[in-house]
């Protein structure tokens, strides 16, 4: 798991890493969730190996950032919130 390290230069931080957290609503009420975690560095490849390698969980970006993302499903139901936040996918979706 990546560290939560910030890099300091010239009395100005940047965070390590970035996240970017993709749901998409089912007929059963319930969601498909794929989570990237990807560190703040230029990429020698950009390829789907590089993204697939990515793949966190919502809970595990949550974590680093501090933020709880999904209170709404939560409000609702905090054991569907628990599962959502806790799946992480293994594979990219299909284009």
């Amino acid at each position: 798991m990546p560290s939560t390290q910030r890099v300091y230069e010239s009395r100005r931080s940047a965070i390590a890493h970035f996240y970017k957290i993709i749901l998409a609503p089912r007929h059963d009420l319930f969601w498909d969730t794929i989570s990237f975690l990807l560190p703040h560095q230029q990429q020698t490849q950009n390829n789907d190996a590089t993204l697939t390698n990515a793949i966190v969980s919502i809970d595990q970006i949550e974590a680093l950032a501090g933020i709880d993302f999904l209170t709404a499903i939560a409000a609702q139901d905090a054991g569907r919130e628990h599962v959502i936040e806790g799946f992480s996918a293994t594979a990219l979706w299909e284009r």
